[in-house]
């Protein structure tokens, strides 16, 4: 294994046997006789000194090289392992889903899949205790005037980090009318560090996380709810990287949700 500090000493001896050549070469210059051979040989000696430290420090550079990227090889690897395994089940209760007989299976499986997704999505990011996951539904039914949604409900599923959602999406407020009109709009909300760059309305509520990540979970004309990720810790998502897997995974709850008439 690598290790830095081996790179460092090189680096030093060969910066400290410069340092010696350049005095030794000085001596050379002004010694005579036995004397200026003396220095000669100890310049000799010195250079090949320096040699031999850049010959060291470089074969551990490439040992560096070639640790980082197997290390990265290795994490791509589980990574992938990861989500295929969280994706399989998935996509085979899907497929149970369209096959299943009578709405009473149906509805079973699809309990199923909520779970297996929410479970998917915080395993995604990674397993961590820092990390969770909650999946939400538009209700619909709850405006009295016909105006449009008026609420994000938590359905009780979540995975990971065991503390549960305690801020409300209701329309009237600035947070929920931000993840409504995500929802609504398929777009999406992401915040880097609540602490330091709030959304409009989260600095509102007493929040555990720190950083979140929400998606719609809607088809092409029909919008069901949102499916979120969040983490203790600023840095942990990223949604370059993340958005892509909790997408996919929100348009399958997607799937599910609106073969039952939701």
């Amino acid at each position: 294994m690598y290790d830095l500090p081996t790179t460092r000493r090189w680096d030093a001896l060969d910066a400290a046997a410069t340092i010696a050549l350049v005095v030794a070469g000085a001596l050379v210059g002004i010694t005579h006789g036995a004397a200026r051979y003396s220095w000669l040989a100890v310049a000799v000696a010195l250079t090949s000194l320096r040699v031999l430290a850049a010959s060291r420090a470089r074969a551990a550079q490439r040992r560096a090289t070639r640790a980082a990227e197997q290390i990265a090889e290795d994490i791509r690897t589980s990574a992938n392992y990861a989500i295929s395994d969280a994706f399989t089940p998935i996509l085979r209760l899907v497929t149970e889903l369209f096959e299943a007989g009578d709405e009473v299976q149906r509805e079973a499986i699809r309990a199923q899949i909520v779970t297996s997704v929410v479970y998917a999505a915080a395993a995604s990011i990674g397993p961590d205790h820092g990390v969770r996951a909650c999946f939400f539904v538009l209700d619909v039914d709850t405006d009295p005037d016909g105006d449009g949604p008026r609420r994000l409900r938590w359905t009780g599923q979540q995975a990971g980090r065991a503390d549960e959602p305690r801020s409300p999406f209701v329309a009237g407020t600035e947070s929920g009318d931000a993840a409504i009109a995500m929802v609504m709009d398929d777009s999406y909300l992401f915040c880097r560090d609540i602490e330091s760059d709030p959304p409009p309305g989260w600095d509102a509520h007493d929040h555990v996380y720190r950083t979140f990540l929400s998606v719609p979970v809607r088809g092409v004309d029909h919008a069901t709810g949102m499916l979120t990720v969040d983490s203790l810790r600023p840095g942990d998502l990223d949604p370059e990287r993340d958005k892509p897997i909790v997408l996919v995974l929100a348009r399958i709850l997607a799937i599910s949700q609106i073969s039952a008439g939701a």
